[in-house]
C-alpha cells in the first residue's frame, strides 16, 4: 500500500500499525527503594513488532534494530526520612553509558514528600543493536510508587 503523505511503499509517514514497533512498561510492585539502584518494570503492557523487547525480570530493554528510538519515563518516589533537602534523579544507561540529555532531577523536597519527575529523549541504535536501562540515583533513601516506560522505533 503506498503512503497516503508522499506515496513512499511501504508507508513510513501515516505510522501504520503494521510498521510500528513498540512496548509500554510498568512497575506494579511498587516496593523498590534505595538510595541507587535500576529501575525494575514487571509488567509489559503493550508489546508491538519485534525492535524492543524487555524481559520482567531484568532492569534492561533490548533496542534490536539500528535505527532511531523515542524514550520516555515517568517515576513517582517518596523520600520519607533524611535531612532535607531531598531530591532523587532519573537517569538513563544505554550500553553502560549514561544519556546527557536524559536526566530527570526533582525539585528539592521537604521531607516527607512525593514527588514526580519524567522525562524523554530521541536515541540513536548502533547496528549491532543496544540495551538500555533506567537509574534512580539520591543522597536518601527513595521508595518509589509509581514507574513507566515508553519506547517505539520511530526511524530506521
Amino acid at each position: 500500500m503506498h503512503c497516503c503523505i508522499c506515496g513512499c511503499n511501504p508507508c513510513r509517514c501515516c505510522g501504520k500499525a503494521e510498521d510500528i514497533s513498540l512496548l509500554k512498561a510498568v512497575d506494579n510492585t511498587s516496593g523498590q527503594e534505595g538510595t541507587r539502584f535500576p529501575l525494575l518494570f514487571d509488567t509489559n503492557l503493550i508489546v508491538r513488532g519485534n525492535a524492543v523487547s524487555h524481559d520482567p525480570e531484568s532492569p534492561e530493554f533490548q533496542l534490536s534494530q539500528p535505527g532511531v528510538y523515542l524514550v520516555t519515563a515517568s517515576v513517582t518516589g517518596n523520600v520519607s526520612s533524611g535531612d532535607p533537602p531531598a531530591s532523587f534523579t532519573l537517569y538513563l544507561i544505554q550500553d553502560g553509558n549514561r544519556v546527557v540529555d536524559f536526566t530527570a532531577i526533582t525539585p528539592i523536597l521537604q521531607v516527607p514528600n512525593f514527588m514526580s519527575v519524567s522525562e524523554a529523549s530521541l536515541l540513536h541504535v548502533p547496528r549491532n543493536g543496544s540495551t538500555v536501562s533506567f537509574h534512580i540515583h539520591a543522597d536518601t533513601t527513595v521508595y518509589m510508587s509509581l514507574a513507566s516506560v515508553s519506547i517505539v522505533k520511530i526511524a530506521d
